[in-house]
């Protein structure tokens, strides 16, 4: 505007992989992944048209129109999922449509997700001395104001909070997806183009395919970056062991008389994560609302304040809700934003949307359950474990952390569906080690309190 930059929108491909669809595990079993429609109008196609690709979008403006007026910059990373789509439209459907939309019905289409990323070492790019007095979450970015700037409310629209996906046929419609998913597809859109046409007949069957066609792309870009996310942990194991030892370490010190020194430690070691994990996209702050009613600013100072909530001096607490100190690594947090995306809310103002997602996301796979990050890798739902009365104390496999579970409750117990630890498993557990003393002073002193 008058020879001054107003706006600048960049976009970086940070990396690129083609989605793998799952086959079956012999000729005589159906445990392979279905790519195509119920009826079989629409079918994914494979190996470079399926992909999945993380960006960094990273958005610039000027607070005001005056050329010395300062740049806002905001930064978020997303990542969407592409395919291409080929078509078997029957003749009766394809004549009927002709006559509604006076076009013939294409032979391959595109169809696109976008879903949130967490955010990894993404700082805010604001140079401002008092950037640190009043800050803010807003995606992921600390902004000098109590209000979400121009940059940052176009950077939220790149990483849909759950519950908020759009569907977009061209332009966004005012259908939700009922996810923290944006959908971009060539549905068939009524008159005023805001919403799906599911009146006409044979509108209708092409857009409930489709959508359901969408809901197996969403299925199949889960498991690949949850596939991923596991390769990521367990080449983070080494790293996590050394801060469990360095942890037992501290507390055998402040129990030895020194615990003064062991809290500054801590608190230092806090106030390092706090930075590190100040980056973490804006999605996760819904946990607050579980919690503690929105006085946490970052996902570190929450995990910290659950122990406090439940009584972290009562000992009848802390042995039914062992104390995990650990603070999230990138590849959780990476899984708890995706999880979060796929934690599934009404699609408004049309129901039926949600459903037919729903319907392509369950059929896909549907002799296996989601995938789940534990404290032993990615596993499926129904081998996962959840917290249950402080038994993840004794060293079961398999457990779902605490503050991966209150980030993302529905997709544990709606999607994946997580049973809770039981005794049997820890029956298991326990016969397969050999307890420490401190393990099993607090076995006897555990085993009354359940």
């Amino acid at each position: 505007v008058d020879q001054t930059l107003q706006l600048n929108i960049q976009k970086t491909i940070l990396e690129s992989h083609t989605i793998a669809t799952p086959k079956a595990s012999s000729w005589w079993k159906s445990d392979g992944a279905v790519t195509s429609s119920s009826s079989g109008l629409f079918s994914l196609g494979k190996g470079a048209d399926l992909s999945q690709t993380s960006v960094q979008m990273k958005v610039s403006v000027r607070t005001n129109l005056s050329a010395d007026s300062e740049m806002i910059t905001s930064t978020v990373r997303a990542r969407y999922a592409s395919a291409m789509v080929k078509t078997n439209i029957p003749s009766d459907i394809e004549k009927r449509m002709i006559r509604v939309t006076k076009k013939k019905p294409p032979k391959e289409l595109m169809l696109q997700i976008f879903l949130d990323a967490a955010n990894a070492h993404i700082k805010d790019e604001k140079d401002s001395s008092s950037a640190s007095k009043l800050t803010s979450k807003i995606k992921g970015l600390a902004i000098n104001s109590t209000k979400a700037s121009k940059a940052s409310k176009i950077t939220d629209s790149f990483s849909p909070t759950p519950g908020s996906g759009k569907i977009f046929i061209g332009f966004r419609t005012s259908q939700t997806t009922g996810l923290g998913i944006h959908l971009a597809a060539p549905l068939m859109p009524t008159v005023e183009r805001e919403a799906i046409d599911f009146v006409d007949p044979a509108l209708r069957v092409f857009n409930m395919e489709l959508l359901e066609t969408a809901g197996i792309l969403m299925r199949l870009a889960l498991e690949h970056e949850m596939g991923r996310v596991g390769i990521m942990w367990d080449e983070g194991k080494a790293e996590r062991e050394r801060w469990v030892e360095e942890d037992k370490k501290q507390q055998l010190t402040k129990a030895g008389g020194d615990g003064k020194k062991g809290n500054e430690d801590a608190t230092q070691a806090n106030k390092e994560t706090n930075n590190d994990s100040s980056t973490i996209s804006g999605s996760l702050f819904s946990f607050a609302s579980y919690m503690a009613r929105g006085v946490k600013n970052t996902v570190v100072e929450a995990i910290k304040s659950v122990p406090e909530i439940l009584g972290e001096d009562d000992e009848t607490t802390e042995l039914l809700n062992p104390r995990d100190g650990r603070p999230l690594s990138l590849e959780e947090r990476d899984a708890i934003v995706l999880m979060r995306s796929y934690c599934p809310r009404p699609s408004t103002p049309d129901s039926l949307v949600g459903q037919c997602l729903a319907k392509g996301f369950s059929r896909c796979l549907s002799s296996s359950f989601p995938p789940v990050l534990t404290t032993s890798g990615v596993v499926r739902g129904v081998d996962a474990r959840l917290c249950h009365h402080g038994m993840e104390a004794f060293g079961t496999e398999n457990v779902v952390r605490r503050i991966m579970f209150e980030n993302a409750q529905e997709y544990h117990t709606m999607i994946a569906q997580c049973p809770p630890l039981t005794v049997v498993d820890l029956i298991k557990s326990l016969r397969s080690q050999i307890l420490d003393e401190n393990q099993l002073v607090r076995l006897l002193k555990w085993w009354p309190k359940i």
